[in-house]
């Protein structure tokens, strides 16, 4: 039996309290891009107008996939029922 692969790409918000200088960001998009990941850079201060949808639609939406499939049999049907949809 052939073992399945994936090719996972992480793109994700990488944020600071401080300056990143342009050089420390090409050498930390180097270190990523190692492991199939790739940062977006963002001050504290950027993030803010975002943080609100954020943490009401995204987080919520992407990544309770565990909640799917550990809360019971009754879950589980609502979910193949949306994904037919």
């Amino acid at each position: 039996m052939q073992r399945k692969t994936y090719n996972f790409k992480w793109v994700g918000l990488v944020t600071t309290l401080e300056d990143v200088s342009l050089e420390e960001r090409e050498n930390l998009k180097d270190d990523f891009k190692k492991i199939n990941a790739y940062p977006v850079f963002m001050t504290a201060e950027e993030t803010a107008p975002y943080l609100l949808f954020y943490e009401n639609i995204f987080r919520p939406y992407f990544h309770n996939f565990k909640d799917i499939y550990h809360n019971g049999v009754d879950y589980l049907k609502y979910w193949k029922d949306f994904l037919i949809v």
